[in-house]
């Protein structure tokens, strides 16, 4: 038995250790980025195989720090979460390699096989993704994440860019497992609750492989850290569009609001808020802890999908038919100055 449990290492567990966007654009270095298709703000970097027209290599990085007291279910969220960012660009993860830091207070061997096993169990549920290689060192705290990447044909990758006026947009998972993470170590959420959010956060997106093949899908992405009005707002800028969301069509998790009034959120949704501020038009009467459960940061939360009116109703049926609830919960609309998002209460 290991004396101490993965969250002992993670003062933000999960998607909540991200720090927040307008850091990432700042830390960019000017010329570090190599321009690919796809322009460097979606889910994966698009690289064309030179010589091979037509094909098209897809990778993306994630790791985050362990979100439950087991390092086994850790892992295998955190593999979840990674391999999540190529389903949201419509493609299947084929390899990954794995990056790892292992506590140096804990067994280094017992504590590696716990976790490389939750991550092979992630990797097995894609039934294509095959673990190739890593790296491994120790240190203070836990990390746990995986470089995802696969070979495509163009025509399948979805980006954020494409959504158009018209389009609707459809929410694959419920908002708030951030929030229950919070709430259930201040001891304000069930556990029937706290389950049920786990549930939604171990599930893979690999509807979103599906929705790759769908050409009535504009803009793909997933919900991840910076919320829903941060991964929306990118959409809506990538696209050139604003999106009209309504805050009553939105699922949220059982619990969530109960607890986000009690002030079980995670810091990074407040400042996701703050980043968002002025972008964000709130219509109608808002109370702080809705405003901070449609900024909450999710970990591998669901697909946000926006689809042509015409294939509306098949992408509903292929997110239905794998066992998701295509919730409908806006729409897009032509570009207001200054505002990328219009959420209504």
């Amino acid at each position: 038995m290991l004396s101490l449990g993965p969250t002992s290492f993670a003062a933000k567990g999960g998607c909540s250790c991200k720090v927040p966007a307008p850091v990432v654009t700042a830390i960019r270095a000017d010329g570090a980025v190599a321009a690919v298709s796809g322009g460097g703000d979606d889910d994966a970097a698009f690289l064309p195989i030179e010589g091979v027209p037509g094909l098209t290599l897809v990778a993306s990085v994630d790791f985050q720090t362990p979100l439950v007291d087991d390092w086994r279910d850790s892992a295998r969220i955190a593999a979840t979460n990674a391999l999540s960012d190529l389903y949201a660009s419509g493609v299947v993860p084929e390899y990954a390699l794995v990056s790892l830091v292992l506590p140096w207070v804990l067994p280094l061997e017992e504590t590696g096989a716990e976790i490389m096993g939750g991550i092979a169990d992630a990797c097995r549920e894609t039934g294509r993704c095959r673990i190739v290689g890593g790296h491994t060192i120790s240190g203070p705290t836990a990390i746990i994440g995986l470089t995802v990447f696969s070979v495509t044909t163009d025509t399948r990758i979805k980006t954020k860019g494409g959504a158009k006026p018209g389009d609707q947009v459809f929410l694959t998972k419920p908002l708030g497992s951030g929030i229950a993470i919070t709430a259930w170590q201040l001891g304000l959420l069930s556990s029937d609750h706290f389950e049920a959010a786990l549930a939604t956060v171990r599930r893979l997106n690999s509807v979103g492989a599906v929705l790759g093949e769908e050409a009535g899908v504009t803009a793909l992405t997933d919900v991840t850290g910076f919320g829903l009005i941060g991964h929306a707002s990118e959409v809506a800028k990538a696209s050139g569009v604003t999106l009209t969301l309504d805050y009553g069509k939105m699922p949220i998790l059982h619990g969530i609001s109960a607890a986000a009034r009690e002030g079980a959120v995670p810091d990074l949704a407040a400042s996701n808020l703050r980043d968002n501020e002025g972008l964000v038009d709130f219509q109608g009467d808002w109370s702080e802890h809705e405003r901070l459960i449609v900024a909450d940061p999710q970990t591998n939360g669901g697909l946000l999908v926006c689809a042509d009116r015409t294939a509306a109703a098949r992408v509903a049926a292929i997110i239905a038919e794998a066992g998701l609830e295509p919730s409908l919960i806006g729409s897009v609309g032509e570009p207001v100055t200054g505002v990328l998002l219009r959420l209504l209460r």
